[in-house]
């Protein structure tokens, strides 16, 4: 018998296979930067959200298949076809996050991870149900389980490459990106190609069967868009909120006294130092004009020069005379630098 393709759920399939990859390498970085029982649950959803994204896409080619008798899946046996995705999934977020890739190690993993991508496929393979039967060319299913091999391999090195990324790798990280998708799909549609598939007069067991239509194919291909789109937007949550942790804590650690002033030079943060150095503590400081609690005021005309400095786009450095909130005057340091954000003009005094 010979089959066509919906060319759409092609198309769509591929699109599930790029951004699992893309998954992969982004969910990878999260797992090695979180700790304790953090670490655990992305491990656990990372590789959750990486096999439903290979099985979708898997069965999302599959359904794409088209023969000119019925066919219809098995539940059971695709449900059952979901494990080795979760297995080879798992393998491959615990080799990458160690602190050193070894060669041994790597090729370990890229039989294990691509042996459960081949067993996934001609598991789902199996889930088939038409009036007929299908046999395998050797040679093709050889090709297609060293693809998924060469894949595992390729995908292991670069999500170890790119889970720490620097910002100027982008273009490379896409281009492994597109790579590693390259291969997910290229591998199942060279199983594919290793089956025919010829009348038989037996029919088939059809007990756990059900029909799915292009429809439903597209639904399922969508819901996978959707678990992969939900993982990496909650793996950038995750970066920024960490990324904001980190900043508000060196804020707040700086061995200088900080104020962040808005673009009226109103104040808009301070830090301990500048709380045990002053007196002003946050909910005191906030709102209020720097110069008015700590620039003594017979030096007041000294702060329009600086105000004349920053609103030109430039650094002031200076030491003068200030003043606690208890009155008494200290002899300081002072650096004023404009930082260009969204809301307006912000000036760091030091």
């Amino acid at each position: 018998m010979a089959g066509s393709y919906n060319y759409g759920l092609v198309a769509l399939s591929i699109l599930i296979a790029m951004l699992g990859s893309y998954a992969t390498i982004d969910l990878a970085g999260r797992v090695k930067a979180s700790h304790g029982g953090s670490r655990l649950s992305w491990r656990i959803g990372g590789a959750t959200a990486m096999a439903i994204g290979t099985w979708a896409m898997h069965y999302t080619g599959m359904l794409a298949f088209r023969l000119p008798v019925p066919i219809r899946y098995d539940w059971p046996t695709a449900l059952l076809s979901f494990l080795p995705s979760l297995l080879a999934s798992a393998v491959a977020l615990v080799v990458v996050i160690r602190p050193k890739m070894e060669s041994r190690r790597a090729f370990v993993a890229s039989f294990f991870i691509g042996g459960g991508i081949a067993a996934l496929h001609y598991t789902a393979m199996a889930s088939m149900r038409f009036q007929g039967m299908h046999r395998y060319s050797p040679a093709l299913v050889t090709l297609s389980v060293l693809l998924a091999m060469l894949f595992a391999l390729l995908s292991v090195w670069l999500t170890f490459l790119f889970r720490d990324e620097p910002r100027g790798w982008k273009l490379r990280k896409l281009a492994s990106v597109a790579l590693m998708g390259t291969a997910i799909w290229a591998m199942h549609y060279t199983g594919m190609a290793s089956a025919s598939f010829v009348e038989s007069a037996t029919a088939p067991d059809l007990s756990h069967a059900v029909m799915i239509s292009s429809l439903g194919a597209a639904g399922l291909g969508a819901v996978a868009l959707t678990v992969l789109a939900v993982a990496l937007v909650t793996s950038t949550v995750d970066r920024l909120q960490k990324g904001k942790v980190l900043l508000d804590e060196l804020f707040e650690q700086a061995p200088q006294a900080v104020a962040l002033m808005s673009a009226d030079y109103s104040v808009v943060r301070v830090n301990r130092e500048f709380t045990q150095l002053f007196g002003y503590g946050p909910k005191e400081a906030i709102g209020r004009y720097l110069h008015e609690m700590i620039v003594p005021d017979d030096l007041q005309d000294e702060v329009q020069k600086f105000n004349d400095l920053l609103a030109s786009g430039q650094r002031a450095e200076t030491e003068a005379v200030r003043r606690r909130k208890d009155g008494s005057r200290l002899y300081v340091s002072i650096v004023h630098v404009p930082v260009s954000l969204p809301g307006g003009e912000v000036a760091v005094y030091a």
